[in-house]
């Protein structure tokens, strides 16, 4: 019995130093793949490194050409700064000279501008004075035009009146000459019975 216990603790113990061996073994073997997989990406940055340091060995060749330019340039660019302040200096000359013309030349156009003022002013005075005689001149012929029309309407209904008249005078002579015609159809009847009554009187005293 102790026998069987001592075999089954020494067979348990060897498991467990199995087991425990077999993880080392385990963390082990991850820990040379983490290690592997370090190395790999440090080859890769050291690969990305010498790439990036070749680019800027380029980068700065390229700047210090570009640097060599510049310097070219600014030397050209001071020769033409030193043209354009001659040039600027000819040109503050000529343009002062311009000024003066241009001062003069505004001089003469505010002096014909007054001119003009004058004149317009003139013309304005003579335009008022002529628009109010014409004002003047329609109010009168417009006034005289109101007493022809009223003149032409008192003719008018004078007019119109004698014509009423005329009408009346007119139907009075026709009633008149129908009477006088009537009258004397009467006073004719009347004396050819008279002269027929005296016809047979004298035939009588024959």
């Amino acid at each position: 019995s102790e026998l069987t216990k001592g075999i089954s603790d020494i067979q348990r113990s060897g498991l467990e130093r199995e087991n425990e061996i077999q993880n080392l073994r385990k963390e082990a073997e991850a820990k040379a793949a983490k290690a592997e997989k370090i190395a790999a990406e440090t080859r890769e940055q050291f690969l990305s490194l010498s790439y990036e340091k070749k680019s800027l060995e380029q980068e700065l060749k390229a700047l210090k050409s570009a640097i060599t330019d510049h310097e070219s340039t600014i030397h050209s660019l001071h020769q033409d700064l030193a043209r354009a302040q001659t040039e600027i200096a000819l040109e503050k000359e000529l343009r002062s000279k311009a000024e003066e013309k241009e001062n003069d030349e505004r001089s003469e156009r505010i002096a014909l501008s007054a001119q003009i003022v004058a004149v317009t002013q003139d013309h304005a005075q003579s335009e008022a004075k002529l628009r109010e005689a014409m004002e003047i001149m329609e109010r009168d012929l417009c006034q005289k035009h109101r007493e022809a029309t009223e003149e032409a309407q008192e003719v008018a209904s004078e007019l119109e009146s004698a014509l009423d008249k005329i009408t009346v005078l007119e139907s009075q002579h026709k009633s008149l000459r129908e009477a006088l015609s009537e009258q004397t159809t009467v006073v004719l009847a009347t004396k050819e019975e008279e002269i027929g009554r005296l016809k047979g009187e004298v035939k009588v005293l024959k």
